[in-house]
C-alpha cells in the first residue's frame, strides 16, 4: 500500500486539503558575489501549487494568499534591510 504524504504549510503549519488553493513560492537570495557587494541576482516565484512539481530545500509551500503576502512582505524587508547593511566590515 502507498504511503500518504501530508503537505504542510511553511508558514503557519496548516495541513493540505483537497480544496485548499496552495502556493509554490521559490526564493532566490542575493549571494555575495565578491568584496564589492552583492549580485544583482534576487528574485522570487511565486505559482499555483502543483502535485508534479517537486519539492525542494528552497521551495516553499504555502496555504494561502494570506501566507503567500506575508512570506512576500517579509521577503521584501530582507532586501532592503541588506541595501542598508554595510557590504565590507568596517577596519
Amino acid at each position: 500500500m502507498a504511503q500518504k504524504t501530508v503537505t504542510t504549510c511553511d508558514r503557519c503549519g496548516r495541513e493540505k486539503q483537497e480544496t485548499n488553493h496552495w502556493f509554490a513560492v521559490k526564493i532566490q537570495e542575493p549571494e555575495r558575489e565578491d568584496m564589492h557587494g552583492l549580485s544583482e541576482t534576487c528574485s522570487i516565484h511565486i505559482e499555483p501549487a502543483q502535485p508534479s512539481i517537486p519539492a525542494g530545500p528552497e521551495r516553499k509551500d504555502l496555504c494561502g494568499e494570506q501566507c503567500v503576502s506575508e512570506m512576500v512582505q517579509e521577503w521584501l524587508t530582507n532586501i532592503q534591510n541588506q541595501e542598508r547593511a554595510p557590504l565590507v566590515p568596517s577596519t
